[in-house]
């Protein structure tokens, strides 16, 4: 179980990080967590923003070699940070994927299946910089009979 120390409002107010580093132990560790730093961390995503763009990808690296790196994207998705990270990953959720004729889900859902079918073997593929940039702000730019294209 993921707790915080004292009150969670307090921890990260002393560092915004912590509420992306909670997100990491949790999928790292496979962690159920306490509701109450959840509920904070859902109240304060927004302020994620203050801290640098470095550390944020430090934490998100290490997040994306985890073997759980899909249920990590659904927590950060859970809480409100992926929002605020991935501009534009909302929008996967209104995107269909798959045939116009016969649709298998949205882009968001096809993008998660795909880090859960990469497997723990893959880890070191991702510990490139060039390999940790999620395309969250894909758009429709055609649409065929046949198929999307973005």
């Amino acid at each position: 179980m993921l707790r915080a120390i004292g009150d969670p409002a307090l921890r990260f107010a002393e560092d915004k990080l912590r509420m992306l580093r909670a997100v990491r132990f949790a999928t790292r560790f496979e962690l159920k967590v306490d509701p109450r730093p959840w509920t904070r961390i859902r109240a304060m995503a927004l302020e994620i923003t203050v801290v640098s763009a470095e550390r944020i990808a430090d934490e998100l690296r290490k997040l994306l070699v985890s073997p759980h790196r899909a249920r990590g994207l659904r927590l950060l998705d859970d809480v409100g940070l992926a929002a605020v990270l991935f501009a534009g990953g909302s929008a996967m959720k209104n995107l269909p994927q798959g045939l116009p004729s016969a649709p298998t889900g949205n882009l968001w859902e096809h993008t998660l299946r795909v880090l859960e079918l990469l497997g723990p073997r893959r880890r070191s593929r991702w510990r490139s910089p060039r390999c940790c940039t999620i395309s969250a702000s894909r758009r429709v730019v055609g649409r065929t009979p046949d198929r999307y294209t973005f």
